[in-house]
């Protein structure tokens, strides 16, 4: 995985990507956004350049008042890279409501749970 330390923060237009340690991807999608499709194929493109082929953990951080198009949560739902596991961090009620739909929705074999605090979400990541 050498060469992934190359890319230590890959920035999009609505996220941030980083690799913490060897196999924890984080993404953090900005607050006050309203994230569209593009945002989460960024999103995907972040996870597939650090992961390398590999199945790595991803820690998915939705900023404060950020919220998504129908369009897109549909799309984040149905197109998951392969992973080990995913913590989702959310910071208000309505977040948790579409995160809850996301994951009854979830179509993919890796374990997803949603947490407000995030070292929580690290911390469990890291039990798997």
């Amino acid at each position: 995985m050498s060469n992934v330390k190359e890319h230590t923060i890959i920035k999009n237009k609505n996220s941030t990507g980083e690799l913490l340690a060897d196999d924890i991807v984080h993404i953090f999608y900005k607050g006050d956004t309203y994230l569209e499709i593009e945002d989460f194929k960024e999103g995907i493109q972040t996870y597939i350049t650090f992961a390398q082929g590999q199945k790595l953990k991803i820690l998915v951080e939705i900023g404060k008042f950020a919220g998504a198009s129908a369009e897109a949560r549909k799309f984040a739902q149905d197109n998951n890279p392969e992973a080990l596991a995913e913590a989702i961090i959310i910071h208000s009620l309505a977040q948790r409501v579409l995160a809850k739909f996301y994951i009854i929705f979830h179509h993919s074999d890796h374990p997803v749970r949603v947490f407000v605090d995030k070292e929580k979400g690290i911390e469990w990541l890291n039990s798997i």
